[in-house]
């Protein structure tokens, strides 16, 4: 990528160095280039990382979540009809355009929090004092966080330094950021174990990560080598992980709450995300028909549709999910990991064992959360592969799951049109971007497009 990085963000920002203009003033939240190795920089350099990561995130789940059935296009722009009609494909989309350089920031701002925090360690300055050992933990975090995300979301991607172009990686290597990852989540814990109290909430936080990032790289197996290859749907698509189930496993005995959840927050004095911007305000999409009634305008929703298929009422998580995203206008939170999806790897990873016992354990854990009626694996219930697909899509609405679920499940969008890339090539993803391979002589417009 080889957009400029400016960031006045969460805390503190980073701002490039040079750069002699009426812009360049004394602003105590920035920081010059030049001085992001001083020890007294460290967290004001990590906080950019998080900042630009939760910012990132929101941004590119945004597009993912609308070719999916979680949002409806009910707007004017065609580039998001395109999305919600299954073409995911086009690097000129517009929105996918201007969401992929935020990523692209997002994880090159991490990996450069994690080269800084490491010299510092190098140097002996990584003590209690100094520079808080947390703050490398923190790092390794963020930077999983925005190489999984890339991994879920993308068919590919160029790893290019500010003005050095990266090759890319085709959609069969795609894996390879997964595994960075999972490496980074094991660095991670091992720094914050050695943190004390300062580490602990981290701890349970990139075991968690792992967790989900070992799930997803799993998922991915059989989706992910899209277009390269046709998907490769074993086992009802489902995965039975064991380092994701044991990480869980993990991550749920060190839970500080029942309801457990690592979010991103927005706000006017922080940072903004795309979800609040153009589902609440713009309303150029609007939860989609599978889960609400929409407003007699259509711009928006008067009620949730989706009911609990054991119990028959309106589905309270949902219910509660929506009402919140909507409440928040301009911005909703953005869920990372959270207790349920921790057991809803596990019990993902117990059904494809045959351990029905376990399952149920853990599917009812969730539900007790929201007071509803336990699963008794007996009929006229549902069976139990139905109601993992039906935990899963309540449980991590909006958290840039739902799309890979619908392709290994096989469940199919409404509004995907008849010879989309949903429908005839199911695990389709979004592509590297004009921002992009325009810029990046390694690509170039020419192969600009899969």
């Amino acid at each position: 990528m080889t957009a400029k990085i400016s960031l006045g963000l969460l805390a503190l920002g980073l701002a490039v160095a040079g750069c002699e203009s009426l812009l360049d003033v004394e602003n105590p939240n920035n920081i010059k280039g030049d001085d992001i190795r001083n020890p007294t920089a460290a967290a004001a350099l990590v906080n950019g990382a998080h900042s630009s990561v939760a910012r990132g995130v929101n941004a590119v789940v945004l597009p993912a979540a609308t070719a999916s059935d979680e949002l409806d296009w009910v707007g004017s722009r065609d580039a998001w009809r395109q999305l919600d009609y299954g073409d995911l494909s086009d690097p000129f989309n517009e929105f996918t355009d201007a969401a992929y350089p935020f990523l692209a920031e997002a994880r090159w701002m991490a990996d450069e929090a994690i080269t800084v925090l490491e010299e510092h360690r190098a140097a002996g300055r990584l003590v209690a004092g100094n520079v808080e050992p947390v703050l490398l933990a923190r790092a390794y975090f963020y930077g999983a966080v925005a190489y999984t995300t890339i991994g879920d979301l993308f068919d590919r991607w160029a790893f290019s330094d500010r003005m050095t172009a990266g090759a890319p990686l085709a959609p069969a290597d795609m894996r390879q950021v997964y595994d960075t990852a999972i490496v980074y989540l094991d660095r991670g814990l091992t720094i914050a174990a050695g943190a004390g109290a300062a580490g602990d909430p981290w701890e349970l936080a990139i075991i968690a990560m792992r967790a989900r990032a070992k799930h997803a790289r799993a998922v991915w197996n059989m989706i992910g080598p899209v277009p390269d290859a046709p998907a490769t749907i074993t086992n009802n698509g489902m995965v039975n992980d064991a380092g994701a189930v044991a990480d869980a496993n993990q991550a749920i005995a060190l839970l500080t709450s029942p309801d457990w959840m690592y979010n991103f927050t927005y706000s006017p004095t922080t940072v903004g995300g795309d979800f609040g911007a153009w589902v609440n305000n713009r309303q150029e999409m609007r939860l989609g028909d599978v889960y609400v009634y929409g407003s007699a305008s259509d711009k928006t929703w008067d009620s949730t549709r989706i009911v609990d298929p054991i119990t028959g009422a309106r589905d309270p998580v949902l219910l509660a999910t929506a009402t919140t995203f909507k409440t928040a206008a301009s911005y909703p939170v953005f869920t990372v990991v959270s207790a349920r999806e921790l057991r809803l790897i596990v019990a993902e990873g117990a059904l494809l064992a045959g351990d029905t016992a376990t399952f149920g354990t853990q599917i009812n854990a969730i539900r007790g959360l929201n007071s509803l009626a336990t699963w008794t694996q007996t009929a006229p219930q549902l069976p139990a592969l139905d109601l993992l697909k039906y935990e899963r899509q309540v449980n991590l609405y909006l958290q840039g799951r739902r799309l890979a679920d619908q392709y290994r499940f096989g469940i199919v969008a409404s509004k995907w049109q008849p010879g989309s890339e949903a429908l005839t090539e199911p695990g389709r993803m979004l592509p590297i971007t004009a921002a992009e391979c325009l810029s990046n002589p390694l690509i170039g417009g020419a192969n600009c497009q899969l």
